[in-house]
């Protein structure tokens, strides 16, 4: 039997928040914590949904960035 259903997807663009904070965190190599720290300073605005926090690819190499200037430049 065949379906002839359209399905609309939202692509993912690299400023699409698809990590969990856990998962942004094992990417990076942190703990969940400095993360929030870095949200908590202004550093970074996650994408939220309600008490979650979302992080883009984008995020992602921002923060990586943010990391490098903090410990490799002081």
């Amino acid at each position: 039997m065949t379906s002839n259903y359209i399905v609309e997807v939202d692509l993912i663009t690299p400023d699409t928040g698809v990590y969990a904070i856990g998962v942004a965190s094992q990417i990076l190599g942190v703990h969940p914590l400095t993360l929030c720290i870095y949200e908590d300073d202004g550093l970074i605005k996650p994408a939220r949904n309600g008490n979650r926090r979302f992080f883009s690819a984008n995020d992602i190499t921002w923060i990586g960035c943010i990391r490098k200037m903090i410990h490799d430049e002081g």
